[in-house]
């Protein structure tokens, strides 16, 4: 246990040098943003809300005097480091204790995992809550008390992240055919569920107001899905693991694995092969994005121990050395892109203030890209955003259109389809190579155009609704 306690400092050290110096994704800003003012009418937060986390962050920024980005980021860390031990204790149910402790250290320092440790995601902190409520529910030897734990432990992750929820359907299921109190299992989930539904009707607003928020981002969702490139190169799993051909052999062991603990565990294995690891296989392929790398998460946690059990087998004696270079590799790759990492603004963040500097200085007025909505809101809470924003997908509906070259416009990615022309173009890129990999999305790059003439945009996703 001393050792564990040790190793689990060791990767806090690593958690604290991996913290970002900025937000980078829009999910980010708007639970930051949440955390100054929890307003869902404005998707702060977007459903499904993850109440727990909007309470954790409020409680860290209240009590610490943090900035609300940083309070969740630090919170996220936490939790990272904090997923040592549940992990370690769940792959204990089927491997030999340091084959455990392996597996969980090669989870934690696999190149996408480390670098979203520090995140102001859900995710991430919602896993540590997962493992620790499967290991769990998923003991065989579970008493009462531990049952009882396992359901507190569900409940919890379900408010950090409501996702969770169809990831412990199946555990729940084993574990009540397997005979545990129903009372342990359900009460305190319930419990919990209760009273986080109680708390977003009472904070966040009306069940017509919350369903109607929903289905607005099931649309978007929908939409998003629809235009995203499924090759298997772009899936979130190869982003966490870098390329395709590391990928491939990470599966082909967590098969092997799954084989070979079926054939010699003492243990049942179902409970964790079709009631865990494969919903979370389909969640992250069927609901979400599946190109976002921290929706794979769960799915790289609970094969992490396959992989170990396959080289066990295979290599004997050598497995944990072989455990130890792969986590030597993927420090030789990630640790060189923590130093721009940790101090780098990112792109949207940089790309606003330069627009608000250009429009203060000449009495231009300020035109974004929608995308940039969240960024441009959260500079506001902070009090850093002392100009009006307009958005292109008001122009010409409930806004006018300026006159020509008196707009500093500014946009993500491609998104300049409402810019007829303009000065020079100022553009801010990352500078975090690796993020390129691990980060798709539109937020790398940000191009500031001034002098710019506008025109109404052309199209817009069904729930862009101008703020």
């Amino acid at each position: 246990m001393v050792a564990l306690l040790l190793l689990t400092l060791a990767v806090g050290a690593t958690r604290l040098a991996s913290l970002p110096g900025s937000l980078w994704h829009q999910d980010e800003v708007e639970f930051a943003s949440a955390v100054l003012s929890f307003d869902i009418t404005w998707n702060r937060p977007h459903p499904p809300w993850f109440p727990l986390w909007i309470v954790l962050g409020k409680a860290v920024h209240g009590s610490s005097g943090l900035p609300a980005g940083r309070s969740l980021q630090l919170l996220s860390a936490v939790f990272s480091t904090a997923t040592l031990i549940p992990l370690t204790l769940l792959w204990g149910l089927w491997l030999r204790r340091e084959l455990a402790v392996a597996a969980s250290l090669l989870f934690l320092f696999l190149p996408g995992v480390w670098m979203l440790s520090g995140r102001a995601f859900t995710d991430t902190p919602a896993l540590a809550l997962l493992a620790a409520a499967l290991a769990c529910w998923l003991d065989p030897g579970a008493n009462r008390k531990k049952t009882t734990l396992g359901s507190f432990l569900a409940g919890l992750t379900i408010l950090v992240r409501p996702h969770h929820a169809a990831l412990l359907a199946g555990p729940l299921i084993v574990a009540w055919r397997r005979g545990a109190s129903r009372r342990a299992l359900l009460l305190p989930a319930a419990a919990l569920g209760i009273a986080g539904t109680g708390g977003l009707l009472l904070w966040g607003g009306s069940p017509s107001l919350l369903w109607k928020a929903l289905r607005l981002h099931a649309t978007y969702q929908e939409a998003g899905l629809g235009s995203t490139s499924h090759t298997f190169a772009n899936l979130g799993l190869a982003r966490i693991l870098l390329n395709s051909w590391t990928t491939v052999v990470w599966l082909l062991l967590a098969c092997a694995g799954a084989v070979v603990l079926r054939r010699f565990s003492r243990r049942p294995t179902g409970g964790l092969l079709w009631a865990t690891l494969a919903p979370a296989a389909i969640l992250a392929v069927t609901v979400v994005n599946p190109i976002m790398p921290r929706y794979w998460l769960p799915f790289m946690a609970l094969s992490s121990g396959l992989v170990l059990a396959a080289v066990a087998s295979a290599a004997r004696m050598w497995s944990l050395p072989m455990a130890g270079l792969a986590v030597a590799l993927s420090a030789w790759t990630v640790v060189p892109a923590l130093a721009s990492f940790r101090t780098e603004i990112s792109p949207p963040f940089r790309g606003l203030a330069e627009a608000e500097r250009l429009a203060r200085g000449r009495g231009w007025n300020v035109v974004a890209d929608f995308n940039l909505y969240p960024f441009a809101e959260f500079r506001r809470l902070e009090g850093r955003l002392f100009l009006p924003v307009s958005y292109d997908v008001e122009l010409g509906r409930n806004k006018g259109i300026p006159p020509p070259w008196s707009v500093v416009a500014l946009y993500t990615d491609h998104q300049d389809r409402f810019i007829v022309e303009g000065d020079r173009p100022m553009v801010f890129r990352s500078h975090t190579p690796l993020l390129h990999r691990l980060m798709p999305g539109p937020y790398l790059t940000t191009t500031v155009v001034p002098a710019a003439r506008v025109r109404p945009a052309r199209r817009r996703l069904p729930n862009e609704t101008p703020p």
